[in-house]
């Protein structure tokens, strides 16, 4: 049998002979040989740095992509496109609001200016000749100024009327006045004169009772009428201030309609500019 430690330095030996044999053959291989149809050329290595992700602004659900993985494309250049199906639809819903609100900024200031034509913008006019919806819209807001107009002009004409009435009241009152004041006058003349005769022993006394009675009547008559008048003053002055303050509801309503209708004018603008920047 053979010993351990022999065996053990037999195999380290035929292990490295084999290791130097290899060695030799392979390196006069690699120094003499010729390797024909070689070829040399340049390359590049690409990480997944190199990779851009493209992110819509606000999303949705995608109709078409424009571009393959690894196109070379451009600044600017569609890669995908969005399904609008729900974009027009809101889209459309928007331009009708932005109609309806154009043609009540038009009433409303034709509610300002106190006039009875309500004058729309040219652009919305010729909008209106192609779209029935608008030429509804349009046609409404005529009826409601034209509606608006008259129910404001018969609370006008009925307030001017009274007033009219009341004027020639007061009229008359000072009429009654004026001729019982020249009345006054002359019966306080003739009771001076009448005085002035009872004193000589001309007239007797029941005369000059009776001048002094109806001088009395005649003071009372005037005062009451004067009363009156003041009365009929401030039912004028009460009615003249109604008219101011219907003439200028008016103009204070248009005024807060025109500012809130520039508000939502500008939002829908903005909306709808949004909305056809990402079709």
């Amino acid at each position: 049998m053979t010993p351990p430690k022999l065996n053990t330095y037999r195999t380290i030996s035929i292990g490295a002979l084999t290791i130097l044999i290899l060695l030799t053959v392979f390196g006069g291989w690699a120094g003499n040989a010729l390797i024909a149809g070689a070829i040399l050329g340049t390359g590049r290595l690409e990480t997944i740095q190199n990779r851009v992700v493209v992110q819509h602004l606000v999303g949705g659900q995608i109709d078409r992509v424009h571009v393959r993985d690894g196109d070379l494309v451009e600044a600017g250049e569609a890669l995908i496109s969005l399904d609008t199906t729900d974009l027009n639809a809101e889209l459309s819903i928007l331009r009708s609001q932005h109609h309806e609100i154009a043609a009540r900024y038009a009433r409303a200031i034709a509610i300002r200016d106190a006039s009875d034509q309500i004058s729309f913008p040219d652009w919305l006019v010729r909008e209106a000749v192609s779209n029935q919806v608008v030429r509804e819209t349009l046609d409404a807001q005529r009826n409601l100024h034209e509606a608006t107009r008259n129910a404001r002009r018969l609370e006008l004409d009925q307030l001017r009327h009274r007033k009219d009435q009341n004027r020639a009241q007061i009229h008359g009152i000072e009429t009654q006045i004026t001729a019982l004041e020249h009345q006054q006058t002359l019966l306080n003349t003739e009771i001076d004169q009448q005085n002035q005769l009872l004193e000589d022993g001309l007239v007797p006394l029941h005369r000059l009772f009776a001048l002094r009675r109806e001088a009395a009547a005649v003071e009372v008559k005037i005062a009451e009428l004067t009363n009156l008048k003041i009365e009929l003053d401030g039912r004028q002055t009460d009615i003249h201030l109604k008219i101011l303050s219907l003439e200028a509801d008016n103009f204070r309503e248009a005024a807060v309609q025109l500012r809130d209708l520039h508000v939502a004018q500008t939002e829908i603008s903005h909306r709808i500019q949004t909305i056809e920047t990402q079709r």
